[in-house]
């Protein structure tokens, strides 16, 4: 019986930590073209994004979760890691461990959040946020 409370518990718990979406919510999809008025407005939506490099492709859940378009909060959320097959084993191994972490920024709703600079990291909270910040740093 104290495992059944305590797992109750425990959904309780994480379901609290994710606010719900509101009901206007607009599901831009892969929609660029959609969601970037909607982004600049800082009305609430969501865009899936798949960015390509050399080293890979990540996909990445964008969604406006209010705020003003002075200061427009976003929550940036990495969904998949897709590596090339000469990726080192213990990078593949941290992987899917992407899709663990998140962040919200809370920044000008004009901004660019396809090129995120220092400055504007210092406006964003979150595991990935923190992630970003070391990589950026050892880079110096």
């Amino acid at each position: 019986m104290k495992r059944i409370a305590l797992i109750a518990l425990m959904l309780v718990f994480v379901g609290c930590l994710e606010a719900p979406e509101p009901e206007n919510m607009v599901d831009c999809g892969d929609d660029v073209a959609c969601f970037e008025p909607l982004a600049r407005e800082c009305a609430p939506s969501k865009l899936t994004q798949v960015i390509d490099a050399e080293q890979g492709s990540l996909k990445v859940a964008v969604t406006v979760v209010g705020g003003s378009a002075a200061a427009c909060d976003f929550k940036i959320k990495p969904l998949e890691l897709v590596l090339p097959e000469d990726a080192p084993d213990n990078v593949k191994a941290l992987a899917p461990m992407v899709s663990m972490t998140d962040m919200v920024c809370t920044l000008p709703a004009s901004a660019d959040l396809s090129s995120l600079s220092e400055e504007d990291l210092e406006k964003c909270s979150g595991s990935l946020a923190d992630i970003m910040k070391i990589l950026m740093a050892s880079e110096e």
